[in-house]
């Protein structure tokens, strides 16, 4: 079986090595409203039912690392949050980890991040994942 590239959908080198970091069975993914202060997002602004939860669904969290060995004998090594149907493994939406300006804890919550997602084409969108429990919370910060 072919492996693909989560960011790109393209296939992989027959040599390449992924990895799962960790996977968390089930968060809910948020559409959030744009960073509006410098101190962060808050999950109470998109979780709360008074100020109208905008949960888009619940999904499989996998961290992927992929390393690609070059010809020189290194290898380059990426990493990216990947967001999944539950069911079907079908790939909603994948972050790649290149700073970590990539996942950002919300301010008000341990269990709340923002995740930026990039789309085919390269559109860019922050979408809020929330845990139920606080330990996968805490595996995800430090994966």
């Amino acid at each position: 079986m072919t492996s693909l590239d989560p960011s790109t959908s393209l296939p992989l080198p027959a040599d390449a090595i992924q990895r799962v970091l960790f996977v968390a069975p089930k968060v809910h993914v948020y559409q959030i409203p744009p960073l509006t202060s410098t101190k962060g997002y808050t999950a109470a602004h998109w979780t709360t039912n008074t100020q109208g939860a905008r949960e888009i669904f619940t999904a499989r969290l996998r961290i992927l690392e992929t390393a690609l060995p070059s010809p020189t004998g290194g290898e380059a090594v990426t990493t990216a949050v990947l967001l999944e149907d539950g069911g079907s493994g079908e790939l909603f939406a994948a972050a790649p980890y290149a700073s970590p300006a990539a996942v950002e804890q919300a301010i008000d919550s341990s269990r709340f991040f923002a995740v930026r997602v990039v789309g085919e084409g390269g559109m860019k969108a922050t979408l809020g994942i929330g845990f139920e429990e606080r330990s996968e919370a805490v595996d995800f910060n430090i994966s």
